[in-house]
């Protein structure tokens, strides 16, 4: 008996990997339980070294699913490129100095991408979450360096738009709906018989005694969830077949992975998208407007870049920024989100409280000027009060 339950204790801790996800700083993750109801949580750069996240998916049935949707990690303008974000608080990119790689069209190096990374020249430009979202970015930078000057402007503004195309993202969850349907099922089938009937039986039977009938039921699930993942993830992404072979391989060579063939295939799904759009598609709308104002605090108040030492970085950080910005309230106004209602500084904690952040609301003592963790947001005064306890 105690080596049956080791080797249930083993199953369950791989099972359990199995659920975290390790997402890049910097990302929103929608989450759901399960039962039809989406929250979300922004995941921050605590595991510096590895510029990732972390993030538990609901182990148990109904499964749920988690939408994974980074930030950009970069700018682009009509004048060149800048591995600096105006989306980020922090800047986990790759940089080349103090100033971070920045250059004109005209001096733009060959553009490659190699797995995650987009190359300029020998230099990297950007990390991107996975293979895909790199050839994409690889693929507009290379347009855009080929294309005259004066349809630049134009050409980056509807690449912003498409991440703002709520229409679009409607049809992608719908397809992504209908492709995980019958996933779903299957991979809470092969939850239940290989992580609960099975051990369960082997327990209170004996292991010799009931192998013979729920190893092979729940080997009849795998290899249905194999089969009808392969399916789904070449209707969803037709051209990620070497992500599509490795998620494969991952979940044959060990079976609890495949009860997480959802995860899989829906993490990385909506990556193409501005969070403030797949917030709307997801979120309860009172949970949604308490979203969309946090995040456009995110895109109101940005962080200056790295360094303004460079008037080329700055020229292209203040562009990107600009027109973020614009499209991002403009489609908070179509979404009949109040912008105002966040507006306006809060009362002070209590009477040593002089400052706070407008990007994070956190309030600051006498003596600070900047927003240490919004990567040096300017503070504005607070409205004086003596109120209890100092929220620093």
């Amino acid at each position: 008996m105690t080596e049956v339950i080791s080797l249930i204790a083993v199953l369950w801790l791989l099972y359990l990997y199995e659920c975290l996800f390790w997402p890049p700083a910097e990302t929103v993750v929608f989450h759901s339980l399960g039962l039809g109801r989406w929250q979300w949580m922004s995941v921050s750069n605590w595991l510096a070294p590895l510029e990732r996240g972390i993030f538990l998916g609901n182990p148990l049935p109904p499964l749920g699913g988690a939408l994974s949707v980074p930030r950009a990690g970069y700018a682009i303008s009509p004048d060149g490129v800048y591995a600096w974000s105006p989306e980020f608080a922090r800047d986990p990119g790759l940089l080349q100095d103090a100033d971070g790689f920045h250059a004109t069209w005209q001096a733009l190096g060959a553009v490659r991408s190699d797995g995650r990374i987009v190359f300029v020249g020998d230099t990297p430009f950007a990390k991107l979450p996975d293979a895909g979202a790199a050839r994409r970015l690889s693929g507009l930078l290379k347009r855009l360096k080929d294309m005259p000057a004066a349809e630049r402007a134009k050409a980056i503004d509807d690449a912003n738009a498409r991440r703002f195309d709520l229409a679009a993202a409607t049809y992608r969850w719908s397809q992504l709906q209908s492709a995980a349907r019958g996933l779903r099922v299957v991979c809470n089938l092969l939850f239940l018989t290989l992580m609960v009937a099975g051990p369960v039986a082997s327990l209170t039977i004996g292991l010799g005694q009931t192998w013979w009938w729920w190893l092979p039921s729940a080997g009849v699930f795998w290899l249905l969830v194999l089969v009808m993942f392969y399916a789904a993830h070449r209707s969803l992404y037709p051209e990620d077949g070497g992500e599509r072979g490795e998620k494969l391989l991952n979940m044959f060579l060990l079976p609890v992975a495949a009860v997480r063939a959802c995860d899989r295939l829906w993490f990385g799904a909506l990556r193409g998208f501005h969070p403030l759009v797949v917030g709307r598609l997801v979120l309860p709308p009172e949970e949604y407007a308490d979203f969309a104002r946090q995040v456009l605090r995110a895109v109101q108040y940005m962080p200056p870049p790295l360094s303004p030492r460079a008037p080329l970085a700055a020229k292209i950080a203040g562009w990107s920024t600009e027109h973020l910005q614009s499209a991002a309230l403009g489609f908070a106004h179509s979404t009949g989100v109040n912008i105002a209602a966040d507006a306006g500084a809060p009362v002070a904690a209590d009477e040593e409280c002089e400052s706070y952040c407008p990007r994070c609301r956190t309030q600051y003592r006498r003596g600070t000027f900047a927003c240490s963790d919004c990567g040096g947001v300017p503070l504005r005064a607070l409205r004086p009060s003596s109120a209890a306890v100092a929220r620093v």
